[in-house]
């Protein structure tokens, strides 16, 4: 049945219905709607999450997806909400779930509260997660059980927000997805040399520990992507690479083997091997690449002994410095809270490439006012030096409070208490006096 919040609900979305079948008409014919990853794949008694995701929406109210799967392998454990459609001014409203793990379909959806003119662009609809159950395939799809019209995958959209509503079926392209362990994907590994490399230097890539799973299979093909807009294929495990410009560089690698797809892989993808899709999610492997520069010190950690303390009081920052450039180094470092400067700058000679130091700044707070204050400890750019975004490092606030006020109450009094002592005392000393 189609899903529904109440009877009531049901009826008015009814009429809706019925009017928009009245009127139907092409919203956006680019839409798309998918299941991601497009091929999974897990060991049995392990999970997975598969994401139904919307490119090119155009005014999306609401929408109802009708999921089938292979229940001999696969059996859907939940699905939550993702957050495209959550972002309308009063929320959504979807009905629990219809799974059904014996038949192998779930039918679910979310529905926009209250009269808004929906939701654009491309995102997460909902996050399905299934349990493996057994080795073998599944295709993951979009369809609908059996001849019930209720039960169709369906988008739609309202085209205007006051009433009454115009709903619109999106027309769009659905996507579906595939499961399998019955083939094992390669696995992706290499090293690099030198481990921080300078500018134009030469780093070897090595990818000899890659490996193929399946007994008959091996790697035929390696996929660099050096981060630097260089992107080379080759057969061979060991290539170079040089890098122009200081910084890090997210390098990954993609291994693959020659592994025969199943006929169902083959059918889906039209390839008689595994497609690059299977590749790219499960024989991928990534190293962050640091490539030196000369001259590039850094702030690269601040702590603090307090963050609130009474005006008197000293606050105690701990900075490390680190010199992450090729050469040896001196230079000055500077703690603020905000704008003003905390003492006088610490110095730092003759700090060796890959080198920290711990310095210490004391901020005693006499007479700073009450309030929040950044702290800051900042580098000087040395000479040469390009990469200076690392120079600088807020670390949080420190509260100022007041410090405690004598009440001028208690000096009045205290006043008073002396005056009437010291005039008692005066008038027992004349009564004394007087009697003598």
């Amino acid at each position: 049945m189609r899903l529904k919040k109440s009877s009531i609900v049901f009826i008015i979305c009814a009429i809706f219905l019925a009017s928009a079948l009245l009127n139907i008409k092409k919203v956006s014919s680019a839409t798309i709607l998918s299941l991601y990853p497009a091929i999974a794949y897990e060991h049995v008694g392990d999970s997975f999450f598969m994401n139904v995701t919307v490119a090119g929406a155009e005014l999306l109210y609401d929408w109802q997806a009708n999921v089938t799967f292979n229940p001999s392998v696969l059996k859907v454990i939940g699905i939550t909400e993702g957050p495209f459609l959550k972002r309308q001014p009063e929320g959504t409203y979807g009905p629990p779930p219809l799974i059904d793990n014996v038949e192998g379909s779930a039918l679910f959806g979310w529905l926009t509260v209250g009269n808004h003119v929906g939701e654009s662009g491309s995102g997460t609809l909902a996050t399905i997660e299934f349990e493996v159950l057994a080795d073998g395939e599944s295709i993951i799809n979009f369809t609908r059980v059996g001849a019930d019209i209720n039960a169709e995958t369906y988008l739609e959209s309202q085209g205007s927000p006051n009433p009454p509503p115009n709903f619109e079926y999106i027309v769009f392209n659905a996507q579906g997805a595939l499961f399998t362990n019955i083939v094992t994907p390669p696995n992706a590994a290499f090293t690099y040399s030198p481990i921080a490399p300078g500018i134009g230097e030469t780093v070897t890539f090595n990818a000899s520990a890659s490996s193929a799973t399946e007994p008959t299979a091996k790697i035929t093909e390696y996929f660099w992507d050096f981060a630097d807009g260089t992107n080379i294929t080759v057969n061979t495990p060991i290539v170079e690479h040089s890098y122009g410009v200081g910084g890090d560089y997210i390098v990954s690698l993609t291994v693959i083997d020659n592994a025969t797809a199943s006929v169902l892989v083959q059918s889906t993808f039209g390839t008689t091997g595994m497609p690059r899709a299977w590749y790219n999610l499960f024989g991928t492997v990534e190293h962050d690449v640091a490539v030196a520069v000369p001259h590039d010190v850094a702030v690269t950690g601040v702590s603090l002994s307090a963050t609130t303390v009474t005006t008197g009081e000293t606050v105690t920052i701990t900075a490390q410095v680190l010199n992450k450039g090729t050469e040896t180094e001196s230079f000055s470092v500077k703690a603020f809270y905000d704008t003003n400067e905390i003492g006088t700058p610490k110095q730092v000679s003759n700090l060796v490439s890959e080198d920290g130091e711990t310095l210490t700044f004391n901020w005693n707070t006499a007479g700073v006012p009450e309030g929040n204050y950044r702290i800051i400890v900042e580098i000087p750019a040395v000479e040469g030096e390009t990469v200076v975004l690392n120079n600088r490092f807020i670390d949080g606030t420190v509260q100022v409070n007041p410090g405690a006020v004598f009440p001028i109450i208690y000096v009045v009094v205290g006043v008073v208490v002396v005056a009437v002592i010291v005039l008692g005392l005066g008038y027992f000393l004349l009564r004394r006096r007087q009697k003598a």
